[in-house]
């Protein structure tokens, strides 16, 4: 699986990955997180990240970032839901098996979109995972600490 970098201000690191998926293409992203203020998610006083790295991943419609839109409705027969979330599994694994970071933050747009992410990682991601839930906004922002998160 490709992940294309870029240096935001030339000290964090974002991979982007391209899909598409019946003709819609999307973008993973997979940016790293220095302060706490870097995350979409709000994260307790004294919150301590993976010296090995912390990432927050999320994902969309290429269109809603090349248009600054956050309503993006497609067609029902464009979207295949489920291999969507099959590529976004399998592309975090992918991730955590080539940098072997130490810490994921998702933030969930909506309660759907929170089971996805509890399902990615019970049922696909690597044992010895935990998994921190319930961060604000709305209890949806998560926290998955791999086993490289204490080295």
């Amino acid at each position: 699986m490709e992940f294309r970098p870029f240096y935001l201000y030339s000290n964090r690191i974002t991979y982007f990955n391209d899909f598409t998926s019946k003709n819609v293409d999307y973008e993973l992203v997979i940016q790293q997180i220095i302060h706490q203020d870097d995350s979409s998610i709000c994260l307790h006083d004294g919150f301590i990240f993976s010296r090995n790295g912390t990432y927050e991943v999320s994902f969309d419609v290429r269109y809603n970032r090349e248009n600054n839109a956050h309503a993006f409705t497609s067609p029902e027969d464009e979207i295949c839901a489920i291999k969507v979330i099959r590529h976004v599994e399998k592309a975090v694994i992918a991730h955590y098996i080539k940098y072997q970071a130490g810490m994921y933050l998702f933030l969930a747009a909506d309660a759907k979109l929170s089971q996805i992410y509890q399902r990615i990682v019970r049922k696909s991601f690597a044992t010895g995972n935990t998994l921190e839930s319930g961060f604000q906004p709305n209890r949806r922002g998560y926290v998955i600490r791999t086993p490289q998160c204490y080295l």
